[in-house]
């Protein structure tokens, strides 16, 4: 099964960088990659999604797949079979505490289904707009927890 996975330390406690990470209202001042997310942070809710990554912009309907306070936050295509044969995806976010103080961030996607196999190519490339994802929850976080 096709995945990215990114990770970065963060120099600020767990539950700091999942405020950030759920502070859903305030991505746009921060996020360049995703800037926009309208949604109830409960499993199985509905979540409206902006991607921006690789000069293009996205609108991206979901479901909330795991929503764990200061753990994980996710979210995927919807769950029917057809979809699951065609191209399907869950777009994950994770904390890991590191000695008290770090994060250790992870945010990846997993990938189901033949299309994302024809198209990983072009799908591959959305490593580097992960990465300049968390680069800036990483500042945020970091700008936040020492002011």
């Amino acid at each position: 099964m096709p995945a990215i996975k990114t990770e970065i330390v963060i120099n600020t406690p767990v539950e700091k960088v999942w405020k950030v990470l759920t502070d859903f209202e305030n991505y746009e001042s921060w996020n360049p990659v995703v800037p926009k997310i309208e949604c109830n942070p409960s499993i199985g809710s509905t979540a409206k999604i902006k991607l921006k990554a690789n000069g293009i912009s996205l609108p991206i309907v979901a479901k909330i797949t795991d929503f764990t306070i200061n753990k994980r936050f996710a979210w995927g295509g919807p769950d029917i079979w057809l979809m699951n044969k065609i191209g399907n995806a869950e777009h994950y976010f994770e904390l890991h505490d590191l000695n008290g103080g770090q994060c250790l961030f992870i945010h990846g996607e997993e990938f189901k289904g033949a299309l994302p196999r024809v198209l990983w190519a072009l799908i591959s490339k959305l490593e580097a707009s992960y990465n300049e994802m968390n680069e800036a929850l990483k500042r945020k976080s970091e700008n936040n927890f020492n002011q």
